[in-house]
C-alpha cells in the first residue's frame, strides 16, 4: 500500500538526527495509523465485496466463489496494508 513510506523518512531523518524521543514518536504514529488504515480497508473489503459482485452482474456462483476468494485475500493481506 505505501501509504505510511513518507513515515519512514521522517524516522529516517529524525534517526540522523540523533532524536529518539522524535524517532519514538514517529514510529508509534506509523504503527498506530498503519493498523487503523488496515482495520478500515479490511472492513470495507468484507462489507462491499458481495455488492460490488452484484454491481458487475456476476452470477450467483460467481459471487460464490469470488467471496471465498476476496475473503482469503482481506485476511492474508491485513499485515501488508502498512
Amino acid at each position: 500500500m505505501e501509504l505510511l513510506l513518507p513515515g519512514t523518512a521522517l524516522i529516517g531523518n529524525s534517526i540522523g538526527e540523533k532524536d529518539k524521543d522524535k524517532t519514538l514518536n514517529y514510529f508509534t504514529h506509523i504503527i498506530f495509523y498503519g493498523i487503523l488504515v488496515s482495520i478500515i480497508i479490511t472492513y470495507l473489503g468484507f462489507s462491499y465485496a458481495e455488492k460490488v459482485f452484484y454491481l458487475m452482474g456476476s452470477t450467483d456462483e460467481v459471487i460464490s466463489f469470488g467471496l471465498e476468494y476476496t475473503n482469503v485475500i482481506y485476511l492474508g493481506s491485513f499485515p501488508f496494508f502498512f
